[in-house]
């Protein structure tokens, strides 16, 4: 039952990897005179371009947007930009987020100078090309001596940076990734599978090597970082590699039957399992769901979800008696 179920999930990933949307009814461009909108939204003031579907009368966001938020409290000063272009209520084209601090209370007596660069590409509302996060920081105390008030040295924080690529919504391409706790790169497939060699170190701890075909694992090596002592490697002997690789080629009907046959197990499963960088892109400070036009995050009551692919890896293993 377990086969079942998982060779399911990999049909369903299949099919979830081009969403089908509604579409807003689209007058021709020579009907459509836009007015513009300045208001506040969060902490900070928005301006955008819509105009009116003549069906609903809802605002159609068309054109240029900006987001702008400013506070210099004490010597202290956050600032926010964004800005992006709709095309018929839709994200489209390059979306750029700039934050940045200046001597900004993090922690007791501990203050924040950086920057955050968010760089987004959008095809009609989809996630589409190159997506990018990085963050630059540094800390330094302002503490009370006998002399007044001091200034400590700056103090460079690890810097922390995110490049993936999209296709209509689904990671696929090259991956790079480098943060406080992980140093991963590697490949997807148009799928959202990962595929190739992948090298993902877990910072100080561990480095695993793995190679992948159109998302099934053929091999996996942890080692120790710190004296390459392997600590967990995967047992596949040739028989079940030649499976493997007639898997990542079978339809459904047709895993199915291989696993039946040679009593195996499938599971596929989100490569957040070994590196997580979703929440680099969808941090509240971006205010996804409050801009709007971006397909793949769903505002429903219970909540706000994201429902892009970040990737996933298939494990194809025999089952153990």
């Amino acid at each position: 039952m377990k086969t079942v179920l998982t060779i399911f999930a990999i049909a369903i990933l299949a099919t979830c990897n081009e969403p089908s949307y509604s579409q807003v009814a689209i007058p021709a461009p020579a009907l459509l005179p836009t007015k513009t909108f300045t208001g506040e939204l969060g902490d900070g003031k928005m301006t955008y371009h819509y105009y009116e579907d003549s069906n609903t009368g809802n605002r159609i966001r068309h054109g240029a947007f900006k987001y702008s938020e400013y506070t210099a409290v004490d010597g202290a000063v956050y600032s926010v930009l964004f800005t992006g272009n709709y095309n018929h209520g839709f994200k489209d084209g390059s979306w750029k987020y700039l934050i940045t601090r200046k001597d900004v209370l993090v922690d007791d007596g501990v203050y924040q100078t950086g920057s955050i660069n968010l760089l987004l590409s959008y095809k009609s509302g989809m996630p589409n090309g190159v997506w990018s996060y990085s963050e630059n920081n540094k800390l330094r105390k302002h503490k009370y001596t006998q002399g007044g008030w001091i200034w400590g040295a700056f103090e460079i924080v690890p810097s922390q940076s995110v490049i993936v690529n999209f296709k209509n919504g689904v990671v696929a391409g090259p991956f790079k990734m480098k943060t406080d706790y992980f140093d991963v790169s590697g490949q997807f497939d148009v799928k959202g599978l990962m595929t190739g060699k992948w090298s993902i170190i877990d910072v100080g701890i561990s480095q695993i090597e793995l190679d992948a075909l159109n998302g099934v694992v053929s091999k996996f090596v942890k080692r120790n970082v710190s004296n390459g002592k392997v600590l967990f490697r995967s047992d596949y002997d040739a028989e079940l590699l030649l499976i493997q690789t007639k898997i990542s080629k079978l339809s459904r009907d047709g895993i199915d039957s291989l696993c039946q046959s040679n009593k195996l197990k499938i599971d596929t499963l989100p490569s957040s399992n070994m590196f997580d960088y979703k929440e680099f892109f969808d941090k509240r400070i971006f205010m996804h769901s409050e801009t709007e036009g971006d397909k793949t995050i769903v505002v429903e009551d219970r909540g706000t979800f994201d429902r892009r692919n970040y990737g996933f890896y298939i494990l194809v293993e025999r089952i153990k008696q």
